[in-house]
C-alpha cells in the first residue's frame, strides 16, 4: 500500500472544509460503504491474526490508523465492533457531503489495495 494514498486521506479528512447542503442518497451509499469497510477491516484483522505475512505488523499500523481516522456519516452512527463502551474521539470533520463520500471511496481502495496483498502473497 502507498502511503501517500494515506497521507492523502488524512489531508483530506483533516483540512477539507464545507457545509453544503446533503443528498440524503449520497449519504446513505456513503454510510453503506463505510460499513462496507469496517467490514473488511475486520475480515483483514481475521487474516493478520493467522497470516505470517511479512508486512503483517505494518498493515496491523494502517488498519489501526485508518479505523481511528473514521467518523460517523451525517445522519448515521458510527458503530466499530470490540469499541462499543468508550469514546475514539469520532467527531464528524466539516467535509461536504461529496467530499464525504471521496474520502470513504479512498478508503475502501486502500483497503482493497491491503487485500490484494494476502492474495497475491499468501
Amino acid at each position: 500500500m502507498n502511503k501517500s494514498h494515506f497521507f492523502i486521506f488524512l489531508v483530506l479528512l483533516l483540512f477539507s472544509c464545507g457545509n453544503d447542503q446533503t443528498d440524503k442518497k449520497q449519504l446513505s451509499e456513503a454510510h453503506d460503504a463505510q460499513l462496507k469497510a469496517i467490514k473488511t477491516i475486520s475480515e483483514i484483522e481475521t487474516i493478520l491474526s493467522t497470516t505470517t505475512h511479512a508486512k503483517k505488523d505494518s498493515i496491523k499500523e494502517v488498519l489501526h490508523e485508518l479505523e481511528e481516522a473514521l467518523f460517523p456519516i451525517p445522519g448515521y452512527e458510527l458503530e466499530l465492533s470490540g469499541h462499543e463502551g468508550h469514546d475514539h474521539g469520532h467527531s464528524r470533520p466539516e467535509l461536504s457531503t461529496e467530499e464525504i463520500v471521496q474520502v470513504i471511496k479512498e478508503l475502501n481502495q486502500q483497503l482493497s489495495e491491503i487485500e490484494q496483498l494476502f492474495i497475491s502473497n499468501d
